[in-house]
């Protein structure tokens, strides 16, 4: 017996007891079956750890999570986004209102003086996340953080990498709009509306 392979089909381990490897006899002995293994079935097959069925091969190569069929993995993630983004808006605020120097009182008092909008372009959407950005005066605080007393308000995500694209020059933001006025489409457009 010495030497013998396992008796199951491709095992190339060394035979132990009752005509299995090692491996192939402890899932005799847990699961009632050589072929049987925790999160497969007793035809081998891995099963899904959250519906306990079959995955499907074709799910098994392009599912997320190797332990969950395509459905289950679909299903967690939904839940996990919705579990963890409200969670994640509130700790994202916290950082933020930190590196401005803001306190949640104060950011509130901003969002109601602007009436819940940005306060250049004036829309309730801050696009980004879903939160208006906090802008300050960065000839102030150049770093990464801000004092709290150079924050001029809160801003969508389009109006803040506007400023940010201008780098908070006046001049070439004044030049910006007399271009924009001197070439508008309807004084010089000669296609009829």
């Amino acid at each position: 017996m010495t030497g013998e392979k396992c008796t199951i089909d491709d095992c190339t381990r060394v035979r132990e007891a009752k005509g299995y490897c090692h491996t192939h006899y402890i899932r005799l002995l847990r699961h009632g079956s050589p072929y049987a293994r925790q999160g497969y079935d007793s035809e081998g097959r891995r099963l899904c750890s959250r519906c306990k069925q079959p995955i499907p091969p074709e799910d098994f190569e392009t599912s997320p999570n190797r332990y969950l069929d395509r459905e289950c993995a679909n299903a967690r993630s939904r839940e996990w986004r919705k579990e963890n983004l409200e969670a994640g808006k509130t700790n994202d605020l916290r950082k933020k209102l930190n590196k401005y120097g803001l306190t949640l009182e104060r950011f509130q008092e901003m969002l109601v003086s602007q009436d819940g909008r940005c306060k250049i372009c004036r829309t309730d959407d801050p696009q980004s996340r879903g939160m208006f950005h906090i802008d300050h005066d960065h000839s102030c605080c150049p770093g990464s953080r801000s004092c709290g007393k150079c924050v001029r308000g809160l801003l969508c995500y389009s109006c803040n990498v506007g400023l940010g694209k201008f780098s908070d020059d006046p001049n070439r933001l004044r030049d910006a709009a007399d271009y924009v006025e001197k070439f508008r489409a309807n004084d010089v457009c000669e296609v009829p509306r």
